[in-house]
């Protein structure tokens, strides 16, 4: 395949902005964006923050997670194997949560930045399934098991 450049020098959008903006003029409802790793944490929250505010169905894929924007009514079912993280996120919020097929559950709860979130959940069985009434949220799966922690303590 061919590449194509398409450049936008100003700087009142961030470049993620300006692709979410591409892609929702060209017509497609979702976006994949892979190799979202790096050291800029600024960059990493701005770019959750935009595809939160895109009006798209995006995916951000690391070395060790997927990342789901989740957006208004939501129900899905995954198949997650044992010992993989599960952390959802109210970005800042989302209401009437439900999580099932994990080893803490919890029904009908609102999520929200600060307030009560899963993180590090772990599935109970083979299919995770989740419901959101309306808002934002993150869903974070991990794609290696959780492995045991340890602790080093050093004078």
């Amino acid at each position: 395949h061919r590449a194509v450049i398409h450049a936008r020098p100003s700087q009142d959008r961030s470049d993620m902005e300006k692709s979410f903006l591409l892609c929702r003029h060209r017509g497609f409802r979702s976006a994949l964006i892979m190799a979202a790793d790096g050291d800029a944490l600024d960059h990493v929250v701005n770019s959750l923050s935009a595809a939160s505010k895109a009006g798209l169905r995006i995916s951000f894929v690391t070395r060790s997670v997927v990342v789901h924007v989740l957006r208004g009514r939501v129900r899905r079912s995954w198949p997650i194997p044992m010992k993989h993280r599960i952390s959802w996120f109210g970005w800042p919020r989302a209401d009437d949560c439900t999580l099932q097929g994990v080893v803490w559950p919890f029904e009908n709860r609102q999520l929200e930045l600060g307030g009560f979130n899963s993180l590090s959940n772990l599935p109970d069985g083979e299919i995770v399934t989740l419901r959101q009434a309306a808002g934002v949220s993150l869903l974070v799966l991990s794609l290696r098991p959780k492995r045991r922690a340890s602790l080093i303590l050093s004078d």
